[in-house]
């Protein structure tokens, strides 16, 4: 990689010129286990669904299910990727669960839903999750029609 004449910027020592290295670190995640818990239970509430991830390998096909849409690129909100039930894009492992968006030659990512396996009416829903960052990243979480 080279850089000559960066915009709104210096190089060190004003440098206009600099050669460097671009490490290819996409494979490893740093996950913490540090920050916000969850109680087990809450005051006038019962637990009816949930979902630990303690079985590694694919979600667990008797409460999530696959939004493949129509297989396609663009479906849903004309997105630039496709949707697959792939473990290169989703997968458990050691207790969390892990959507990839991977480019190799054309975007694929996953979506996974509960719905047509379990019904909420009413409730709360308790996420921990660590999201990307960068351009034109929109990841939902949850999308729950109480």
């Amino acid at each position: 990689m080279r850089l000559n004449n960066p915009e709104g910027g210096y190089l060190r020592d004003n440098l206009q010129e600099a050669v460097g290295t671009i490490r290819n670190d996409d494979e490893t995640i740093f996950l913490s286990d540090a920050g916000y818990t969850t109680p087990e239970s809450y005051p006038g509430m019962t637990l009816v669904w949930g979902d630990e991830f303690n079985s590694n390998g694919a979600p667990d096909p008797s409460k999530w299910t696959y939004d493949l849409g129509n297989g396609n690129w663009g479906w849903g909100n004309n997105e630039l990727q496709s949707y697959t039930n792939s473990p290169d894009n989703v997968t458990v492992t050691d207790g969390r669960l892990f959507i990839f968006a991977r480019n190799e030659g054309s975007y694929t990512s996953a979506r996974i839903k509960t719905q047509g396996i379990y019904d909420f009416q009413y409730g709360r829903v308790d996420i921990r999750a660590a999201l990307p960052i960068g351009q034109g990243i929109w990841p939902a979480l949850v999308d729950v029609g109480f």
